[in-house]
């Protein structure tokens, strides 16, 4: 099993509920009835967890002031990216607000 199978068996389980994403051929196990809630919060977990696997990549955003910014992204806290300016200052911005290029 690769890396990436790993982390989303790991959200599926976590998130979702799932015991497997594998295929399983049959209907009962691999059709599932799930909360719109739930499948967000999967989604954003592979959201961060794609960023995560590329530490300090530049990214752009749209400041509170409806600047736009960029930075390093230095990880995540909160389900928000921390970004380092280049003042090297960090600033917590909302994933909605990233830009992507």
């Amino acid at each position: 099993m690769n890396t990436i199978d790993t982390i989303l068996g790991q959200i599926a389980q976590q998130h979702l509920g799932l015991e497997t994403l594998d295929t399983r051929h049959r209907d009962s196990l691999d059709f599932y009835d799930l909360a719109v809630w739930n499948l967000r919060a999967a989604l954003a977990a592979a959201y961060r967890a794609g960023q995560q696997n590329q530490p300090n990549q530049r990214v752009h955003f749209i400041d509170q002031r409806g600047r736009r910014r960029s930075g390093q992204l230095q990880g995540w806290r909160d389900g928000k990216a921390v970004v380092l300016l280049a003042s090297q200052c960090t600033e917590l911005v909302a994933p909605a607000d990233l830009i992507q290029e």
